[in-house]
């Protein structure tokens, strides 16, 4: 389709310069230039996309780890592990693997409370425009509880629950 008009463009420009011999001439040096510019513009266009998938893909990864083994840690009050991230710009996909959170300070077991062999979010392209998540779907893989009945009739997950509770309204 886009061959076929050109040809029809060059037709009805050989035409025009068959009529007037000098007249477009800086109609079509204007044209040229604006071709010119439009062609180096779509090429900066499509480098600046892979620089940023490039960059997405190399950064969010240490980034999404980092934070998520803080921010877990706080919100938990108990140590988080992270084994590896990956992170697929052109998709939006992340996944995690090896996810891990640890007893409670004191626990006479140091095996983890709570571990996940693989995460995978997959999210939509939505995301972008506005600018907030939308997820498709979330498939979680060899998820692991430990469940520890103390002798006082406690479980060993009572501080979670407690940390996780809403603030009363005052």
């Amino acid at each position: 389709v886009g061959s076929k008009f050109r040809q029809q463009r060059e037709r009805q420009e050989a035409v025009r310069n068959s009529e007037a011999p000098h007249s477009h001439l800086p109609r079509l040096e204007a044209r040229r230039r604006f071709d010119e510019m439009r062609v180096a513009l779509s090429r900066s266009t499509d480098k600046l996309v892979l620089l940023v998938w490039a960059a997405a893909s190399l950064a969010v990864p240490p980034l999404v780890r980092w934070q998520a083994e803080q921010r877990l840690a706080a919100l938990l009050g108990r140590p988080v592990g992270i084994g590896r991230v990956d992170f697929a710009p052109w998709t939006l996909a992340l996944t995690i693997e090896k996810l891990q959170i640890g007893a409670a300070a004191g626990a006479e077991r140091r095996e983890p409370q709570f571990s996940v062999e693989r995460v995978h979010v997959d999210a939509d392209l939505r995301s972008l425009m506005r600018l907030a998540p939308v997820i498709e779907s979330i498939d979680i893989e060899g998820p692991r509880v430990r469940l520890v009945r103390l002798a006082d009739g406690r479980y060993d997950i009572d501080d979670l629950l407690a940390r996780l509770q809403p603030a009363a309204p005052t």
